[in-house]
């Protein structure tokens, strides 16, 4: 046989099996996926398990399931008497729905950039309403309105807000 011959056989089957691998893809049950066809959402929060997409014509875009937090947030705030308390937060998230998520954020950094903001809108709110006593003497009910508050507001995130918690207050 031709050494030609082999070198195209060689080089047909490489590219059959890089499509083949390339049909398949495994979602994790931490994962939430939305697969693209030409740019356009065509699948969305796939199970976990094994599955198959058009090799070339196709993109899976990966996103983390779990609880995420946004941790040691820090500003300052002025309280209802006028004090100004420096408060340390964090707020525990996870994505709702993958395909709003995708479209109002692209990715958990601009994401955890928005949701920072409207929960520091939210703390700032608040306090705006409360004096410092108020605000420390009822902190679940201080927090649950600051959760509620942030939660209508994140709505088009594609994200649910689990917990906001204030850590310290000076």
């Amino acid at each position: 046989m031709n050494p030609n011959r082999y070198f195209a056989a060689a080089v047909l089957v490489a590219f059959a099996l890089l499509a083949a691998a390339s049909c398949i893809f495994v979602v994790d049950q931490r994962e939430r996926v939305v697969v693209f066809q030409f740019g356009d959402i065509q699948r969305v929060d796939l199970p976990a398990g094994v599955h198959f997409k058009w090799p070339f014509i196709e993109e899976v875009s990966r996103f983390d399931g779990r609880l995420l937090t946004l941790g040691d947030q820090s500003d300052t705030f002025v309280t209802q008497d006028q004090k100004s308390v420096k408060v340390e937060f964090f707020v525990k998230w996870r994505i709702a729905r993958a395909d709003a998520y995708y479209r109002a954020t692209g990715g958990e950094d601009v994401a955890t950039d928005r949701l920072g903001a409207i929960v520091k809108r939210a703390l700032l709110d608040e306090f705006g309403r409360r004096t410092l006593q108020q605000a420390v003497a009822e902190r679940e009910g201080f927090t649950t309105a600051v959760k509620s508050a942030a939660q209508a507001q994140i709505a088009d995130l594609g994200v649910d807000l689990v917990d906001v918690r204030v850590k310290r207050i000076e």
